[in-house]
């Protein structure tokens, strides 16, 4: 008898001490697999955890009179470590022959010559705003600022519905902007809407800057 012989007689007498080998078997090939897809999971998790909460820092103003100048902010460009920077700024917007979104149980105010107040949001790329990158905010039609961009802006629905506006449409405001010179100066200007987006209002209008 050959051996091939030899061990499918001793499969066939064994049958039940193999059958449990065999399962024996089973459980710790797929233990051992479980394990390593466990590794790999965790390892990916871990990753994501480290790039998120090393993803950056914030550097902000708290002073009454304005906020931090160009020229100091630039310096952070050039620390060790830095890969990209996203600029920001909160104006306020007095819109020139359209309406700003009243809302209800706000408080309105007599504005008398001051006419229709707006908030508005300079970014350097909406896509790495807070409110954007949240998803608190979405683009519902356009596009994104990018650091390419001059004098173009993101309207909310609202104020776009009020106003007729569209992407493309042309916008003439005065900015009213801390931490420039010159205090409470104004920036007459005329913007393009590039996107509309969607969500609750906490600035109508984010612009690009950079």
């Amino acid at each position: 008898m050959d051996w091939k012989k030899r061990a499918g007689a001793y499969l066939i007498r064994k049958k039940i001490r193999t059958g449990i080998l065999f399962f024996i078997m089973v459980l710790i090939s797929s233990a051992v697999l479980a394990v390593l897809s466990m590794q790999e999971s965790t390892g990916k998790v871990e990753e994501k955890l480290l790039s998120l909460s090393n993803s950056g820092f914030q550097v902000e103003s708290i002073l009454n009179d304005g906020g931090i100048q160009k020229k100091q902010l630039t310096q952070i460009e050039k620390t060790d470590g830095v890969k990209d920077v996203q600029y920001e700024y909160d104006a306020v917007g007095q819109l020139q022959d359209a309406k700003a979104v009243q809302r209800e149980q706000s408080v309105q105010l007599d504005q008398g010559n001051l006419g229709e107040l707006v908030g508005v949001r300079g970014v350097s790329d909406s896509n790495n705003e807070m409110n954007f990158a949240s998803g608190a905010l979405n683009i519902q039609s356009g596009r994104a600022l990018t650091k390419e961009d001059r004098n173009k802006v993101l309207i909310h629905e609202e104020l776009a519905k009020e106003n007729n506006w569209t992407v493309g449409s042309k916008i003439k405001m005065k900015l009213f902007k801390n931490g420039e010179e010159g205090g409470g100066s104004y920036d007459e200007i005329t913007v393009e809407v590039v996107g509309i987006f969607n969500g609750k209002i906490i600035r109508a209008i984010y612009r690009a800057h950079k």
